[in-house]
C-alpha cells in the first residue's frame, strides 16, 4: 500500500471507528478503551506519531492532522499488522494461494486474528 492511500485509509477508519463506537455507547455499550486501527504501512503509523509533516502528507495535511489530534486525544489506538497478517487481503489481491485464503478466511470467521500493538 501506498503512504498516501494508507494514511488515507487511516484517515476513514479512525473517523468511522470514533463514530460507531459513539454511537454504541450512547445506546449502553461500553468498551475497554478506544478503538483499535491497524496498517500495514509502517511509514504511516510513524508519521503520525512523530507528528511531522512530510513531502508524502503535505496534500492531505488536514487528515493527518485530524488523527494525529484523535490519537493525542487518546480517541484512537493505532496499531501495525504484518502484511502477512492482514486478512483484509481475501477482499482486495486478484491472486492467492489456497492456503492464504482459507487462513484468512478462517480468522475472518472465528476471530483469530495475530495483531502488533
Amino acid at each position: 500500500a501506498t503512504y498516501s492511500n494508507e494514511y488515507m485509509a487511516i484517515f476513514y477508519a479512525t473517523r468511522d471507528d470514533i463514530y460507531y463506537q459513539k454511537i454504541a455507547q450512547s445506546i449502553g455499550y461500553a468498551f475497554d478503551g478506544p478503538p483499535r486501527v491497524f496498517s500495514v504501512n509502517e511509514a504511516a503509523l510513524k508519521s503520525i506519531i512523530s507528528q511531522r509533516i512530510t513531502e508524502q502528507s503535505r496534500h492531505i495535511q488536514t487528515k493527518c492532522l485530524q488523527v494525529r489530534q484523535h490519537k493525542a486525544h487518546m480517541e484512537i489506538a493505532l496499531g501495525y499488522v504484518k502484511s502477512a497478517n492482514n486478512h483484509s487481503d481475501i477482499g482486495t489481491k486478484a491472486k492467492m494461494t489456497k492456503q492464504s485464503f482459507e487462513r484468512h478466511t478462517a480468522a475472518i470467521m472465528h476471530g483469530d486474528v495475530l495483531l502488533e500493538p
